[in-house]
């Protein structure tokens, strides 16, 4: 059992602002706590999760405490290293009340040829206190060289779950490919007059694929032969808590020997690794387990689903491993269906 603390003062800038901490992955059985009201549990231990600790702040130049508790006592719970305690990046995040959610962007590429690129916007809201108002919300695509390809500004009226989609055509698309790994950025700006609400960019690439049962897998209408790999999320001597450029190291040696995918044994991996992924052109099967007897098993897809949604490099999503109780036990069936059918709404 491990214990963490951070102690941490708020200026005046912050006070009546929106503050979470976000989490990308504890090992394992954590429970949070926030000047000692408890946040919640995670009994999962490779999840990205976050929590809300605007309500229980104390006022400026006041000390504040989170607290972290790690059950780690069931040490003997894998076939493979699985690291202890809080072993990923830790985020504290302030912004408006008037916010966008943790992983609330999501980007798809639904329209792809030669000449021109459909990209399809999905921008979620969090009205905070001020429902019923009304904001100026702004939305750039950059380029993979940086340059502002495409851009719109309109108004949104607040509401519960306030959602902006929006579909902006690019043309002469660079295409996201193994040899040539392009990346665009959606920078997305709330604001309230000349006063910047929160801020928000997002990477993305443009790419199809699809799946033929006698000719195998397209990577933008290109047929690929996938040679990959299995990889857990640990880098051997160096343990669980991974530097990116150790993942860039890895990958980069991967590719030498003639390696284009990598399978996410056997558990969402480091949103860092994913990133290293999309930005090398390494094909990547991302991976969950499922947890039979409860419904945990959705909760863990839906959070890889909405975590990684949006990386180009992600070309299947795996919804469990050897996961004999699907064929032995009456709820399998019913799980399995259930995860499929949350992958196809993602």
């Amino acid at each position: 059992i491990g214990w963490y603390r951070k102690h941490f003062i708020l200026d005046e800038d912050h006070s009546g602002k929106h503050v979470r901490i976000e989490f990308d992955g504890i090992y394992n059985n954590s429970t949070v706590w926030i000047n000692g009201v408890k946040l919640g549990s995670r009994p999962y231990g490779y999840s990205s999760f976050s929590y809300e600790l605007t309500p229980y702040l104390k006022g400026a130049g006041e000390d504040n405490v989170i607290a972290v508790r790690v059950d780690r006592t069931a040490y003997v719970d894998s076939r493979w290293y699985t690291g202890s305690g809080i072993y990923r990046d830790v985020r504290l995040v302030v912004t408006d009340q008037v916010h966008i959610p943790q992983w609330g962007v999501r980007i798809t590429t639904p329209e792809i040829t030669g000449e021109k690129a459909l990209v399809h916007v999905e921008t979620e809201v969090d009205p905070g206190d001020r429902a019923g108002e009304s904001i100026s919300i702004e939305l750039k695509i950059k380029g993979p060289g940086g340059a502002i390809v495409a851009s719109l500004e309109e108004d949104l009226d607040l509401k519960d779950g306030a959602l902006l989609a929006r579909e902006i055509a690019l043309e002469d698309p660079a295409l996201w490919s193994l040899e040539t790994p392009s990346l665009y950025c959606a920078e997305l700006k709330l604001s309230d007059g000349s006063r910047v609400l929160d801020e928000r960019s997002q990477a993305f690439g443009i790419r199809s694929i699809r799946f033929d049962a006698d000719k195998g897998f397209f990577l933008n209408d290109k047929s690929v032969k996938i040679k990959g790999v299995n990889m857990h999320h640990d880098a051997g001597c160096l343990g669980a808590a991974v530097p990116k450029d150790v993942w860039q190291m890895r990958i980069a040696r991967l590719q030498s020997m003639g390696c284009n995918a990598i399978r996410m044994a056997h558990n969402p991996h480091d949103p860092n690794f994913m990133d290293a992924c999309d930005e090398m052109g390494m094909l990547v099967m991302a991976e969950t387990r499922y947890f039979s007897a409860t419904d945990e098993h959705r909760n863990q897809l839906e959070a890889l689903l909405r975590v990684h949604r949006n990386h180009p490099s992600i070309v299947i999503w795996s919804i469990g491993n050897e996961e004999m109780h699907v064929h032995v036990t009456p709820e399998g069936p019913r799980i399995a269906r259930s995860m499929r059918q949350a992958v196809a709404r993602r």
